[in-house]
């Protein structure tokens, strides 16, 4: 595999770099169009931090479980059962029953499952 060359942190890295450009891009055009830009808090920018250090430990797993050899079709069906995960959580937390979105998302992570198994 010739992507086995690469560090899974420096993919992460290299992605993210390139991501922000593109915000800081679009955020100076909206700001050349008159577009206010807002003040965050100290609290707003240390929970953003902190889901940022938690997304990149996330991905950093994901990539470094393909990188290591895992087997593509465990570590996939973990990774598309996330909006069954999300629905549970969703009730768990604010005791909101399952709508159309999360039965949707059943039914995509059911035939990704399928189709990965085949």
């Amino acid at each position: 595999n010739h992507l086995r060359r690469f560090n899974p942190a420096w993919v992460i890295v290299i992605s993210t770099s390139a991501a922000l450009v593109v915000a800081l891009a679009w955020l100076f055009w909206g700001k050349s169009q008159g577009e206010p830009l807002g003040r965050s808090s100290g609290s707003v920018i240390a929970i953003a931090a902190i889901v940022g250090l938690i997304i990149f430990l996330g991905d950093l797993f994901y990539f470094s479980a393909y990188h290591s050899g895992g087997k593509t079709i465990g570590i996939t069906t973990i990774i598309i059962l996330m909006p069954v995960i999300t629905a549970l959580l969703n009730y768990v937390i604010k005791g909101k029953g399952v709508g159309l979105t999360e039965i949707a998302g059943w039914i995509l992570v059911s035939a990704g499952v399928i189709l990965l198994a085949k």
